[in-house]
């Protein structure tokens, strides 16, 4: 699909062993990957492999094991991460962490109630698009966030984690 809308080419590879040169990339981004894999730390060590010094890694995770529920079963989850074990996975695999939070604050007490006090009766994953009016509010909350954030203060708490990390300039 990737391939057919952008017309770009489209390299397929495992995160254990990204099919790329050593400083291949300024950035790497990810958004609710690494929870799935039962090695996280090897794909951060490759994603500094594939660094250019001083290139940056972006990752969003789920956050908090106490937030498993029938959406991490339904989409294969291996593990929800704290902000405080993310940060130590970063430090290890050698990236400098500029950036550590939370995510989904405002929602999270919505997340909760979904997901631990009213799950519905046929549980599935739940990510999907709603009607307009509640895009809207989760948007709004979402921007509202981001202001905050912007200014370089993290969130307490939330239903994901959110970090930027820099590979050393001087490392090769």
């Amino acid at each position: 699909m990737a391939r057919e809308r952008t017309g770009e080419t489209i390299v397929e590879g495992s995160l254990l062993a990204l099919p790329f040169a050593d400083g291949s990339f300024d950035a790497i981004s990810t958004g609710d990957v690494l929870y799935h894999l039962a090695e996280p730390a090897v794909a951060l060590r490759e994603f500094v492999r594939c660094l250019k010094p001083g290139g940056v890694v972006v990752v969003n995770e789920p956050a908090y094991r106490w937030l498993w529920s029938y959406h991490d079963d339904a989409v294969d989850s291996k593990r929800r991460f704290t902000r405080p074990e993310l940060v130590a996975m970063f430090r290890e695999a050698g990236l400098e962490v500029r950036f550590a939070s939370y995510a989904n604050l405002l929602a999270l007490p919505l997340v909760v109630l979904r997901r631990k006090v009213f799950p519905p009766a046929r549980p599935t994953s739940d990510v999907q698009l709603f009607p307009a009016p509640i895009e809207a509010m989760f948007s709004g909350m979402a921007w509202l966030e981001h202001l905050w954030t912007s200014q370089g203060w993290p969130l307490p708490a939330g239903s994901s984690v959110f970090l930027v990390g820099a590979k050393n300039r001087s490392a090769r």
